[in-house]
């Protein structure tokens, strides 16, 4: 979250990036605070973002999986190009250990 807050501060939206896919993320405070189609960055039980959509797997829903590269790029002003460098982080999806 921190990473996040300083690659866009202030920010509530930004770029995602995967595969050839590119999508805009609201940052919310939790997964029911998310439009139907809408894509989100929320906190995890963890600590960790994690991308989200409102009742289903965003893995799913964005076929990702265990190894997929997925940055993230601050919005200009005006939505259009990114204004910084991207940040990648490795993602492993599955089980969580208790």
């Amino acid at each position: 979250p921190d990473d996040l807050d300083a690659l866009a501060p202030g920010a509530d939206r930004v770029r995602v990036r995967f595969g050839d896919e590119t999508r805009v993320a609201r940052r919310v405070g939790a997964f029911g605070d998310l439009a139907r189609a809408e894509l989100g960055l929320v906190l995890d039980s963890y600590g960790l973002l994690a991308l989200a959509l409102d009742r289903r797997p965003a893995a799913d829903e964005l076929d990702l999986g265990e190894g997929d590269a997925v940055a993230l790029e601050p919005l200009s002003d005006d939505g259009d190009e990114p204004d910084g460098q991207p940040v990648a982080q490795p993602v492993r999806f599955g089980e969580r250990s208790p």
